[in-house]
């Protein structure tokens, strides 16, 4: 055997093993968690088991007036959401939300939410006059 295909060899053997999967073994269940960046709008009204913010989205997607959001939420489509980033300022820490709805690898935003963590209040992000807008407190503290 020629010396200078032996790394090769090598390297393709250590592929074969490294990809080789036991009859027995099983890929885990993707289960949604509390600690999940992205939910899905089928979450129940008053659920315990996910946190309160995952909640408050949902029950703004439920009883909003947004008519991106509504249109996407009567046509039966998959609505979904990720907490973007939190900010903290003097008087509250803020969590922000973008709802959206993704289709053939293309993602897109339905909305940006503003949720005061503190007072537990929601707010709409108005793009065009660059504004938050009191949307209402959350029921469920």
């Amino acid at each position: 055997m020629n010396t200078t295909n032996t790394p090769i060899l090598i390297f393709y053997l250590l592929l074969l093993v490294s990809c080789k999967e036991t009859p027995n073994s099983q890929s885990p269940a993707v289960v949604p968690t509390s600690a999940s960046p992205k939910a899905t709008s089928g979450i129940p009204a008053k659920d315990s088991s996910i946190r309160w913010p995952d909640s408050a989205v949902a029950f703004y997607i439920r009883q909003c007036d947004n008519q991106l959001v509504k249109a996407f939420r009567n046509d039966s489509t998959p609505i979904e959401w990720m907490l973007d980033r939190t900010e903290n300022t003097d008087t509250s820490k803020w969590l922000i939300f973008q709802i959206s709805h993704s289709e053939e690898h293309q993602l897109s935003t339905l909305a940006w939410l503003y949720i005061d963590s503190i007072k537990r209040t929601i707010y709409e992000y108005d793009v065009a006059t660059d504004s938050l807008r009191k949307w209402r407190e959350y029921p469920y503290h």
